[in-house]
């Protein structure tokens, strides 16, 4: 008997690529979810010279071919790195303090004892499988060994730690617009995938669009849209998800209008890139180059209306910086993203009065500023995480 291959079954690979369209084994392993799809676009030549004869067609052959993928995803902390990353520019990372029990720790203990020292107030990941935990840092004293007060949670640890365990603070990524025309070589990825039936290996993605998009009702999603070269026969890999927790929708804040708010129902926010897929006459089905274009930053976000301050960004045209952020407890890993849009113009206000409580919806863009980037950009992240490497 035959039997069908579950979705649930295949797996994703992502690895940046040393040289552009040159295919690269994973590095890391994508968590994807329902959405996500890829398919050959594959150029179709007909052949309609008119040959004395009943016919519309006379024959069909492949012209060029190129790769879209659609990936979707709840929004994973580490994942995120990735993507934007390949949005808008290179990764400034500061990493995290990475060391080991300099003594046996007991379950609640409030202060634990490490070889070096974390930055003051800094999130911990203690120890290894069954018994990783999360804790925040105090002030650390000492010389080496330091001892490190446990402030959070504040029943102290969870779990025992032996000497020699590892502990580790997070690392801080930026990253921030500095293409320089002409000189900046574009960053391409290489995917690979195993469904069941193909292992094959996409070289040359170039991302074109990621969307941060939240609901209050459950987590937060990361779309992105990709293409690239044509598909190749490429070896499976070893499948080896990140042990981080995404996004929860309810953990979603916003400065707008000089101040913070947690109103915030929904939001879909896009960075974009347009992608050419330039195509030659050189011999190859494949595209000659895939070259991406400015990057523009737009959303939508829906918000229980009980102030107008928002509103008369709108109205006023007042343009301000808009952040969007989100934030994990720290028990729960202690993980963040920030969206900063420095300069941001509102494009669309409206109140709703369709449901229980009035709520407003907005659109707004990014608009180009020297302090999203030195070099002009219209928007910058920065991701709190444990990829302990630039991405």
């Amino acid at each position: 008997m035959t039997y069908s291959i579950l979705s649930s079954d295949a797996k994703l690979g992502i690895a940046a690529e040393a040289t552009s369209a040159t295919y690269e084994p994973p590095s890391f392993t994508v968590p994807f979810a329902a959405g996500t799809r890829y398919r050959s676009a594959i150029t179709q030549l007909y052949d309609r010279t008119i040959r004395a004869t009943d016919t519309d067609t006379v024959a069909i052959a492949q012209g060029h071919y190129w790769s879209d993928w659609t990936i979707t995803s709840e929004a994973y902390p580490d994942w995120a790195g990735w993507l934007y990353r390949a949005m808008i520019g290179p990764d400034q990372c500061t990493p995290g303090t990475v060391t080991t029990f300099a003594a046996a720790s007991m379950p609640g203990a409030t202060s634990v004892s490490l070889a070096a020292a974390p930055p003051d107030g800094s999130v911990l990941q203690l120890g290894t499988g069954a018994t990783l935990e999360y804790a925040q840092a105090g002030t650390p004293t000492g010389s080496g060994p330091y001892t490190v007060p446990v402030t959070t949670p504040a029943s102290g640890l969870q779990n025992a730690h032996a000497a020699g365990e590892p502990a580790q603070s997070q690392a801080v990524h930026l990253f921030r617009q500095n293409r320089v025309p002409g000189v900046t070589v574009w960053p391409t990825y290489s995917l690979t995938t195993d469904d069941g039936v193909d292992q094959l290996g996409w070289p040359g993605c170039t991302l074109g669009k990621v969307r941060l998009q939240v609901e209050a009702s459950g987590y937060a999603r990361l779309a992105s849209d990709w293409s690239g070269f044509p598909p190749a026969a490429e070896a499976t890999f070893t499948e080896a998800q990140t042990l981080a927790q995404p996004f929860a929708g309810w953990s979603w804040a916003i400065t707008t209008a000089g101040g913070t708010s947690t109103r915030g129902v929904t939001l879909d926010l896009a960075l974009t890139r347009d992608l050419d897929i330039v195509l030659a006459c050189d011999g190859s089905q494949a595209p000659y180059v895939i070259a991406a274009g400015p990057m523009r930053a737009s959303g939508s976000y829906r918000a229980i209306f009980d102030t107008a301050s928002d509103l008369n960004l709108y109205r006023q045209a007042i343009q301000e910086p808009a952040i969007w952020t989100l934030s994990q407890p720290v028990l729960q890993g202690g993980a963040s993203v920030a969206v900063t849009l420095s300069l941001s113009g509102w494009t669309a206000g409206e109140v709703s009065l369709e449901e229980q409580y009035v709520t407003a919806n907005f659109g707004l863009s990014g608009i180009a500023n020297t302090a999203d980037s030195p070099n002009t950009g219209v928007s910058s992240v920065t991701l709190v995480n444990w990829w302990n490497q630039s991405y």
